[in-house]
């Protein structure tokens, strides 16, 4: 997870686009913390393949 979080700091753009889709999941997920959770953990798995592509390119 740390290796996101560091793609993260690199990319603002990227940190502005998780942002945004967190607070999606949060309107989306008011009162269900495990959906809420469970999409997250989606959203982070997304991005980790995101970083590791990055890194390949680069």
């Amino acid at each position: 997870m740390i290796k996101i979080w560091k793609h993260l700091l690199r990319y603002p753009d990227v940190a502005k686009e998780y942002a945004k889709l967190k607070q999606g999941l949060a309107k989306q997920y008011p009162d269900d913390r495990r959906a809420y959770s469970r999409e997250k953990t989606r959203l982070l798995s997304l991005l980790s393949t995101r970083q590791r592509k990055s890194l390949v390119t680069e």
